[in-house]
């Protein structure tokens, strides 16, 4: 039997993967770059324990996350769900 492939991630998830998040800002997601880290901090979102929260309080629902992102943020899909596997990643790291 097969077994299923991880897939694949970035530098930039395994950063923010490797190390306890701390006040690192939102930028240091995957999937959040200089246009939705800007759009996020106008709503005063500048830290990713922030954008973390509110994946723990969406009960670490990945569609549910996604979705927020695409509605508040004009995230891509794909966009989206880099940050989604981030921060998944990080709870299933650290909890």
């Amino acid at each position: 039997m097969a077994q299923r492939q991880q897939p694949s991630t970035s530098v930039k998830h395994q950063n923010f993967v490797k190390e306890p998040m701390g006040n690192k800002p939102v930028n240091h997601l995957p999937g959040i770059g200089q246009v939705t880290s800007a759009r996020m901090n106008e709503r005063n979102i500048t830290q990713a324990s922030q954008v973390y929260g509110k994946y723990l309080v969406e009960s670490r629902n990945p569609v549910a996350f996604e979705n927020w992102m695409k509605n508040d943020f004009n995230v891509d899909r794909n966009r989206a769900r880099q940050c989604s596997n981030a921060v998944d990643s990080y709870y299933k790291e650290f909890n």
